[in-house]
């Protein structure tokens, strides 16, 4: 009974808040789209980005680890609530018309869906030992044991004398942490089987997204580059460097949810603020929350990221003509420069 309880609570935390704060992050666009691929991949954005500006001075102030999971949960709870309210009629109106969206789907879409599914099973059922579970995996439990927030080497189990620059402006650990103790999951269980489970598909929904752009007019074009995407990721285990590994292998790492999921995202967010003559103020604030959960997840989105949308920006500008671009894109790496200072000076 207690693993049901715990499998409907990560189908909670992984799947229906990150998608019902996309839903209220989105809600006040003037062009409004319903795009679950969106809203979960906005909702991890705005999760991602309030947990690293919550959890830094936790861990330079030495507090609980229970006290930040009860200050982050808290909010998190009720704005996901108040979307709940907000859209129950547009929710209840989708799920009335599953059916004829599922039958309107052309046929690649189910092959890509299908190999997703596969990957996303395999992931999750079968087990994978990384030599980096003595740090990632470690530090999770830790912060769980311990009820501190890196002050215990994971290695060792010694007191830090000094903060690992490395880790500490990016606290993915930490994350698994927390979602290991709002689940009731052991941190290695949430890293090896439930993350793969839920953040695989949200890599194809990220590229989904730069899919429907790209082939705005055509939706089986947009499903075919991801059926294709889907069939290469499987015959990528050539390296333990390719996106493929990462994505299949090592998915509850930090720097593979960047770069498979953030990463794309930026681009699309870049293209979605920088490329129309009047973006919405949304699309601004989400492309910074992207950019902040670069920050969280991995120590080279401090920097990547914003040389992302630094290229992105000169290229939009060179083409429409507009300083605001710059200045605007400039405004949306606050966060990311912010920690590349702390960086230099704690390295």
């Amino acid at each position: 009974m207690s693993m049901i309880i715990s499998a409907i609570l990560a189908v909670i935390v992984f799947l229906i808040v990150p998608a019902l704060i996309g839903m209220l992050a989105n809600a006040f666009r003037r062009k409004k789209h319903f795009s679950m691929a969106l809203f979960l991949v906005s909702g991890y954005g705005v999760l991602f980005a309030f947990f690293e500006l919550l959890v830094l001075p936790f861990i330079y102030l030495k507090l609980p680890f229970t006290l930040m999971v009860w200050i982050y949960s808290i909010p998190v709870t009720l704005l996901s609530l108040f979307s709940l309210y907000l859209h129950r009629h547009v929710l209840l109106g989708k799920l009335r018309g599953i059916p004829a969206v599922l039958k309107g789907l052309p046929w690649c879409a189910y092959l890509a869906a299908a190999l997703i599914l596969l990957q996303a099973l395999t992931a999750a059922v079968r087990m994978h030992v990384d030599d980096d579970d003595a740090f990632y995996v470690a530090t999770a439990t830790t912060t769980v044991e311990t009820n501190t927030i890196f002050q215990y080497d994971a290695y060792t189990g010694l007191p830090y004398e000094e903060l690992p620059s490395r880790y500490v402006l990016s606290p993915f650990p930490v994350w698994n942490a927390m979602m290991s103790t709002l689940t009731g999951l052991h941190p290695a269980i949430v890293a090896h089987t439930v993350m793969p489970a839920f953040y695989i598909p949200l890599a194809y929904a990220a590229l989904f997204l730069l899919a429907s752009w790209l082939f705005e007019k055509s939706r089986i074009n947009a499903w075919l580059l991801i059926f294709f995407a889907a069939l290469i990721q499987i015959f990528s285990f050539y390296s333990i460097y390719t996106g493929g590994t990462f994505l299949l292998v090592r998915i509850w790492q930090g720097k593979a949810f960047l770069a498979n999921v953030l990463l794309p995202a930026i681009l699309y967010f870049c293209i979605r603020a920088m490329n129309q003559r009047k973006p919405a103020r949304t699309d601004w604030l989400l492309l910074a929350a992207m950019l902040g959960a670069s920050c969280m997840v991995s120590s080279m989105g401090i920097m990547l990221a914003p040389i992302a949308v630094g290229v992105m920006g000169i290229v939009m500008y060179l083409t429409h003509k507009k300083l605001r671009i710059l200045g605007y894109g400039a405004a949306c790496c606050g966060v990311n420069l912010i920690c590349a200072a702390v960086y230099i000076l704690i390295r």
